[in-house]
Parts: C-alpha cells; structure tokens; sequence
C-alpha cells in the first residue's frame, strides 16, 4: 500500500494522545488517503521492522551499518508481510481518537 521514512526517535516516542496522520497522494487522479495511526503501533512498527531488516541482511552475508533510517508501512488485508503490519483497512479515514 504505501511506507513513509521516519527516524530512529519515532520508536522512543510513546504518548497516548500521539498520532500520526499518513498521506498517500494519487499522482494519476490526484485523490489523497489518509491513514491515522496510533503512536504506540508506529513506535512498535519501526523498532520491530528495523530489527527485522538488520538480521535479513546479516543472514544475506551482507555487511550492514546502523543507521537512524527507519521505516513505516501500511499494508492491505490478506497480503503477506514477513511481520505484523497495520493494514489500510484497520487506519485509513480513521478518526475516532480514542481516549
């Protein structure tokens, strides 16, 4: 569906009433979409997807530095994602800030 690079704070960064609003831009019909996401499920997502990423590479063979990149994504239903990954249809349009 769409990922967003963020930085290495965003998995620090836990507050109840924190959320993030992810924006997809069509460029073909120029329609947005909007994902609102708690902020204890992106900081849960970078540091798990991170992690992640460091061991397929070392298994790979390849040399890998740490870096402060990191990454965010939203999936689709019923896709496969080689972790837990929030998904469009749980996020999109979601505006119902729970308190």
């Amino acid at each position: 569906m769409g990922s967003w690079i963020m930085n290495k704070n965003h998995e620090r960064v836990v507050s109840p009433r924190l959320f993030y609003c992810f924006v997809a831009i069509s460029k073909d019909d120029r329609s947005f979409s909007f994902y609102v996401v708690p902020n204890k499920i992106v900081a849960r997502y970078v540091a798990e997807q991170h992690k992640l990423w460091l061991r397929e590479k070392k298994k790979q063979g390849k040399k890998v530095k740490d870096t402060h990149m990191r990454t965010f994504r939203i999936g689709l239903k019923g896709q496969e994602y080689p972790m837990a990954t929030p998904t469009a249809e749980q996020y999109e349009d979601n505006w119902r800030f729970a308190g």
